[in-house]
């Protein structure tokens, strides 16, 4: 504009007759220097304008070249004498041309800014043409001819304004729009992060908390001040892959979203069951942490309320309904753990509870608490484990021995070896704290073989002072899975050159139920070997009687359950008279454990039983202690008093 302003005031004389009068030398200069810098300010335009490169690279170049032959024109004139009007001319003439082909080059391919700059190079053009035709009197000079430049440059202008303005407005609503997409971007990936929240801490088919999620609320409910004692209770639902296996997953997981419906209904009527999210279409009081392990906690109740509470929701879990047409029961374990004496952060509190679990099912139990004696994985057990293998390798076991009686003659015809463990830090150990232990890690095998070998020690020791006696000794269902059992079993007892035949080895029902049909097959290798075959803790499993009499059993032990209060209790009474008369119809040897008093020992011989044990005739003692207490025992064997029943007094 500036330069066209210059031209303007040369052309018209203005400028010499008003600006520059004293300095007639810049005539030379005036139209040709601002016609060049015009010609180059107005390609940048366009370039800038129209974004000549968004359509054409090679125009860009174009330009870039121009503007170069503008300046040199320029710094030529300056530099030499030389007029150039005539290539100032054509270079103006021929831009006159590329400018508006270029611009409807780019307007072809959608530049709207190059539509406003050839509507605007058309006007400045109709008015150059109309005031050039006036001057060669083509046209008549008036004041439209005259004044056809200025109106056209104006009309330019304008059109190029509003060409501006087009362009600020569509960048605006470019920008609005980026804007508007980024936004909704925002809000996508908001409820993205949001569904992925949720299904974090969800789950997909009940929609409740998942275990993570009630860790946060445990976490928040610990650091509550004002919070000090609340439980947490896990319900299991025992049968629920029955429904899966009978009428499919996807019946499967609606019937699981219905019970847990209820459940969660049965929690909004306890007033202690502590709500865990609130949502938009009520409140959840459970969550899922497992399968079909669900959770909940009870705040402000001490146990005993909240196992009653947890009782009531496992009554309300269990009711029939109606699913399809079918009526459906739901059979359900809980356990419980309590803050804070069960654990004082959510890790501890879900495991202790889960391990709650665990023994209530495993006891057939409807409720169970949590308490380190149930528990099989605290820190006291885990360590004993290696101090265990250190201690078979090291002999700091002990054998105890307690006498079995024969209650026809009064003689002791063997005894139970029993494994003793004395701690240096713990002190004594029970045996069924450390070998369940051992049962789960394998170091059961190892601490069988350990008691065989010295209890066969003691055999060859008792044979060779004249005690003919057998010994039992315990066995576990993991020694049944071992193939070479037998071999070694053998190999141990060719060591010590004693006879297997007095050997007896005791298995719980629950041991040989484990596996039926491969616990038949050791205990035929046993049986083949010699040795003697008993079933301790007889009553308490589930062995049919038909299974029994297939097992090459040469005894059964009469567990102390039904033993110790048989002088008072009539049922205790009837079972084991009807176990007598069961094992001696089987032609079985039938032993009685947990002897206490001279009335059961005189109930036991009255209904012939073969063998008596107990503390009534002697507790289990140490190696030395049992060869003193047998040299005792057959000194007065010939010399037995017996009391007013005519029973034999042995303890002692």
């Amino acid at each position: 504009m500036a330069s066209a302003m210059i031209s303007f005031l040369m052309t018209t004389g203005y400028g010499y007759y008003f600006i520059w009068p004293r300095y007639p030398v810049l005539n030379e200069y005036m139209l040709q220097l601002p016609t060049c810098v015009g010609v180059i300010t107005g390609m940048l335009f366009v370039r800038h304008f129209i974004d000549v490169k968004r359509y054409y690279i090679f125009l860009d170049r174009l330009i870039s070249w121009i503007v170069y032959v503008g300046f040199g024109l320029i710094l030529f004139r300056l530099l030499t004498p030389y007029f150039l009007s005539e290539t100032i001319t054509l270079y103006v003439g021929a831009m006159s041309i590329v400018m508006p082909v270029m611009t409807y080059m780019c307007w072809r391919k959608g530049s709207r800014p190059a539509g406003f700059f050839l509507l605007g190079w058309a006007m400045l053009f109709v008015g150059v043409f109309l005031y050039t035709l006036s001057l060669l009197a083509v046209l008549p000079s008036n004041s439209i001819t005259n004044n056809a430049v200025f109106v056209g440059a104006a009309m330019e202008t304008l059109l190029l304004s509003l060409g501006l303005a087009d362009r600020i407005n569509s960048e605006r609503k470019q920008k609005y729009s980026a804007l508007q997409s980024q936004h909704e971007t925002v809000l996508r990936l908001q409820e993205a992060e949001q569904r992925l929240m949720h299904r974090a801490l969800h789950s997909g088919i009940t929609g409740l908390p998942n275990r993570t999620f009630l860790k946060t609320q445990i976490e928040m409910l610990v650091s509550s001040a004002l919070q000090t004692q609340f439980s947490v209770v896990l319900l299991n639902l025992n049968n629920f892959h029955e429904f899966n296996k009978t009428l499919g997953h996807s019946n499967g997981d609606a019937i699981l979203y219905l019970a847990t419906q209820r459940m969660n209904a049965a929690c909004e009527k306890e007033g202690k069951v502590v709500a865990l999210e609130r949502h938009s279409a009520g409140v959840h009081f459970l969550a899922g942490v497992e399968g079909v392990t669900f959770a909940l906690m009870l705040s402000d109740c001490g146990v005993p309320e909240a196992q009653q509470v947890a009782l009531r929701l496992l009554r309300d879990l269990e009711r029939p309904f109606e699913y399809q047409g079918l009526a459906l029961d739901i059979d359900a374990t809980a356990s419980m753990a309590c803050y804070p004496e069960h654990g004082t952060n959510s890790e501890n509190l879900i495991r202790n509870a889960h391990i709650a679990l665990e023994a209530a099912e495993s006891s057939n139990e409807k409720l169970a608490v949590y308490s380190q004696q149930i528990d099989p994985y605290n820190e006291r057990r885990i360590s004993l484990l290696g101090e265990l293998r250190h201690a078979i390798e090291s002999d700091q076991l002990q054998l105890y021995f307690q006498p079995q009686i024969s209650l026809k003659t009064n003689k002791v015809e063997g005894a139970e070896v029993l494994i003793r463990w004395i701690h240096p830090e713990y002190g004594f150990i029970p045996p069924d704290e450390f070998i369940p232990l051992a049962e789960r890690t394998g170091v059961i095998h190892a601490l069988t073989y350990w008691i065989c070998r010295h209890a066969f020690q003691i055999k060859s020791s008792l044979t060779r002072q004249g005690f003919d006696i057998a010994l039992s000794i315990n066995i576990s269902a993991r020694n049944l899975q071992d193939a070479e059992f037998s071999q070694k079993i053998q190999l141990l007892a060719d060591e010590e050159n004693i006879s297997l035949q007095d050997i007896v080895m005791e298995l719980t029902e629950t041991a040989v139920m484990t596996d039926p049909d491969h616990a038949l097959k050791m205990m035929s290798e046993l049986n083949e070997a010699g040795i003697r075959l008993s079933i301790d803790d007889f009553g308490t499993g589930y062995s049919s009687l038909s299974y029994l009499k297939r097992l090459p059993v040469n005894e059964i032990k009469i567990d102390r359950s039904f033993v110790m209060d048989m002088a008072t209790s009539g049922d205790d009474q009837l079972l084991v008279r009807t176990t007598l008369s069961m094992g001696h119809n089987l032609s079985l040897v039938v032993v009685a454990e947990g002897i206490e008093d001279a009335p059961t020992l005189d109930l036991l011989k009255a209904m012939g039983c073969d063998l008596a044990q107990g503390y009534h005739i002697a507790r289990p003692m140490p190696v030395d202690a049992f060869y003193k207490w047998l040299g005792d025992y057959v000194a007065v064997l010939p010399d037995i008093d017996t009391d007013s029943s005519g029973s034999a007094c042995l303890d002692g």
